[in-house]
Order: C-alpha cells, then sequence, then structure tokens
C-alpha cells in the first residue's frame, strides 16, 4: 500500500519513521502501564527502531497503517494506527495521545482523518476499537467518533484478577 500524509486543520498525520524515536520513546514512558500501549513499555532505542521498522514493513504488506501525528509546528501528539484483517474489509483502531497534547481534541481529529481514510482510501466497511473501561478519556474519543459499544469483556484467569474490563466498540462505514 502507498505511504499516505494525511492533513486536517491542525495536525499532520504521515507514516511513523526514524525521526519519531525519540517522542514514541517518551510516550512509552508515559504510558507505562496503561495498556495498551502502541510502542509497548519503555523501551531501548534498538526496540523502537525495530518497531518503527516493523511498522515500515506492515504499510508495505498492507496489513497495518502507523500514522505520527504532529502539529502544523512540529510538535509530537501521538500515534494512530489501523491493523488490518487479512481476510475481511475490517481494521481495529489504536491510538496514544502525548501528556502534552491531552484535552485539546487532537485525539478525536486525528482519529477521525485515519478513520475517513480507512472507510474511503482503503475502503473498509468495518473498524472496531478496545479501551479498559475506565480510560474514560479513550471512550469519549470513541464515542465522539461514532464508535458503537458492541461488548464488555471481563478479565479471565488470574492475570485478569482485579483487572479493569474491556470495551469493545465498533464503527461501520457510514452509507
Amino acid at each position: 500500500m502507498p505511504l499516505s500524509e494525511i492533513d486536517t486543520e491542525r495536525l499532520l498525520l504521515r507514516p511513523v519513521g526514524p525521526g519519531d524515536a525519540p517522542d514514541l520513546q517518551a510516550l512509552a514512558a508515559a504510558e507505562a502501564g496503561e495498556p495498551p500501549d502502541p510502542a509497548g513499555a519503555p523501551f531501548p532505542t534498538a526496540d523502537v527502531e525495530r518497531w518503527i521498522a516493523e511498522q515500515q514493513a506492515g504499510w508495505q504488506a498492507g496489513t497495518h497503517c502507523t500514522f505520527a501525528a504532529r502539529t502544523r509546528a512540529g510538535a509530537f501528539v501521538g500515534v494512530v494506527q489501523l491493523r488490518r484483517s487479512p481476510s475481511a474489509p475490517r481494521a481495529e483502531l489504536g491510538f496514544a495521545t502525548a501528556p502534552g497534547a491531552r484535552r485539546q481534541g487532537y485525539a478525536t481529529e486525528a482519529c477521525r482523518a485515519v478513520l475517513r481514510f480507512a472507510f474511503e482510501h482503503l475502503r473498509l466497511a468495518r473498524v472496531s476499537a478496545l479501551c479498559l473501561e475506565t480510560n474514560r478519556a479513550s471512550v469519549r474519543v470513541l464515542e465522539k467518533l461514532g464508535f458503537r459499544l458492541a461488548a464488555r469483556l471481563e478479565p479471565e484467569g488470574a492475570q485478569g484478577a482485579g483487572a479493569a474490563p474491556l470495551l469493545f466498540y465498533v464503527r461501520t462505514c457510514d452509507p
């Protein structure tokens, strides 16, 4: 799939690249302990470089699209990712916002643009998203974007003890 850049009113979204490594490391450190985390918990430079290479390979293979979102002035806002299903016209949306960019509408703006890309350019029929029930900011973003709650998934087993439920949201292409 060809690499794409997306412009919004306040943001430029482009495929993640090596120049994003320091910002991705800072984002991962800020998000540690708050899964799902698109880049993993704090990790060394070699790991972030490997992750970026995997994202770039995903673009080429058509399996996922990972965008770095920046303001027009160049400030890092966060990442938005679409992971495509290999067998159906659908994908899963993931996003993480840099701490200094939260509560300014950037996540909604960036995700709205990526959804438009998903439905219009990739011709997907459905996009889903998961978030922790306790992550009220992500729940609000998904609801503003027109996602509908499809399921509440309770944690299971010893690892799920005390964990918050996951919420599974779905958005279909507007008719």
